[in-house]
């Protein structure tokens, strides 16, 4: 586009991409994929409920992962603050706690979310 500026232009591989200021000029397929919740990369419809249920169960992670963090800092930090715990034990402890997370959402991988 002979009109726009220079350090605006960008290729991508069926799009035109410019600032945001300007816009953006695309195929049908990419305005598909900006507005599609799920996008499907296998021509099986079953995919989507497979979709569905892994956002579930990430969610359910989350909010297992918010729980157990919210209830560890609720009791650790004032029993640290009053001094009545070794910092380095505290430290230990908070390591422990971001440990738990991480193991806790490994777990998603063993979740049965076939069909």
């Amino acid at each position: 586009m002979p009109g726009l500026w220079p350090q605006c232009r960008q290729r991508s591989l069926d799009c035109f991409i410019c600032c945001g200021s300007i816009g953006r000029i695309c195929s049908g397929s990419d305005v598909a994929k900006e507005t599609g919740g799920i996008i499907l990369m296998r021509n099986d419809v079953r995919d989507v409920v497979f979709a569905i249920r892994l956002s579930r169960a990430t969610l359910r992670k989350i909010k297992q992962n918010l729980f157990w963090a919210f209830i560890y800092n609720s009791i650790g930090i004032p029993i640290a603050a009053f001094g009545f715990l070794n910092p380095i034990i505290a430290a230990a402890a908070m390591a422990l706690s971001s440990l738990s997370v991480i193991v806790n959402s490994a777990l998603l991988k063993r979740a049965k979310l076939e069909l």
